[in-house]
């Protein structure tokens, strides 16, 4: 999509505690990145993201579930990002992957503020997936929507020159995903399930960077503890056989802040294994001498 949407000496804003495929895409677009700030719930979006442009500026990356922070945008905050990317006439990239996990707030759906404008002005791309409420991650099906039909057609050109389309199995199976409510929903609950009791675990808020208020992860706060995130994680590993994802790579090259790591949800056999995981974290934390100041 981006690769659609790139001009020569384009700019593209994305957040600074990101997914590093955002990031990735945006370098092979051959786009130059900047990264704005709304990690403060009391910032005023309007403001980053006016902090962060620049001219050239093409396109913004919305994401919202966020991954890997849970950070959901409240609908005063989306307001503000879609009136502030039309009167920049930006195009907004709504990523909407963890959009059947807001567990706090509500879902996205930027395209809904694009509705009443005529189809010219609409900026709004939504890209959808089937990777995470239908349990399809690997698969990579998914879907977008195009704010008008000129856009649709200059995306459809640069998918079949690097894409085509997914293998055919692969949409049978989306298809029949499409007929599954239930699984939408058990899966919803699970995750809900399991992150309501790893949040509830003694010890476990005074590590979080944030409340996870939808997706599928949580971002932890490590600077008390270590210095260095993936020694961090490969001593946790080798020692107690819990993954954690170090967190340097989430946020802009360069950037500062404390190690951190990133435990999923649904990525154990079941609630008791997530917890128990968690448990061996806090553990692993207690026993393990804190790094002088």
């Amino acid at each position: 999509m981006l690769q659609s949407l790139a001009v020569d000496g384009g700019v593209a804003l994305l957040p600074e505690i990101h997914w590093p495929m955002h990031l990735q895409q945006v370098l092979l677009a051959g786009l130059e990145p900047r990264f704005y700030d709304l990690t403060d719930p009391a910032a005023c979006p309007a403001e980053a993201l006016e902090a962060a442009y620049r001219p050239g500026t093409c396109v913004l990356i919305v994401n919202s579930p966020a991954n890997p922070s849970g950070q959901v945008l409240g609908p005063d905050a989306l307001d503000q990002v879609h009136r502030w990317a039309l009167g920049r006439r930006v195009t907004v990239v709504s990523d909407e992957a963890y959009e059947d996990f807001v567990f706090e707030g509500v879902p996205a759906v930027l395209a809904r503020r694009d509705a009443a404008l005529p189809e010219r002005d609409r900026i709004v791309f939504s890209v959808h997936t089937f990777s995470k409420g239908f349990s399809m991650t690997g698969c990579r099906l998914g879907y977008t929507v195009a704010p008008n039909a000129d856009r649709a057609g200059v995306l459809r050109r640069v998918q079949e020159a690097t894409l085509v389309s997914p293998s055919t199995p692969v949409q049978f199976a989306g298809l029949a995903a499409l007929d599954e409510d239930g699984h939408l929903d058990a899966h919803h609950r699970y995750v809900r399930e399991t992150r309501d009791q790893v949040l509830a675990m003694p010890g476990l808020s005074d590590l979080l960077w944030a409340r996870p208020a939808g997706g599928w992860y949580a971002l932890l706060d490590l600077g008390a503890h270590t210095d260095d995130a993936g020694s961090f994680c490969r001593d946790l590993l080798d020692r107690r056989g819990v993954a954690l994802g170090p967190g340097r790579r989430l946020r802009r090259p360069g950037g500062t802040g404390s190690a951190a790591g990133s435990p999923g949800w649904p990525s154990a056999a079941s609630v008791a294994a997530t917890t128990a995981g968690v448990g061996r974290l806090l553990d692993h934390l207690d026993e393990r001498p804190r790094p002088a100041p």
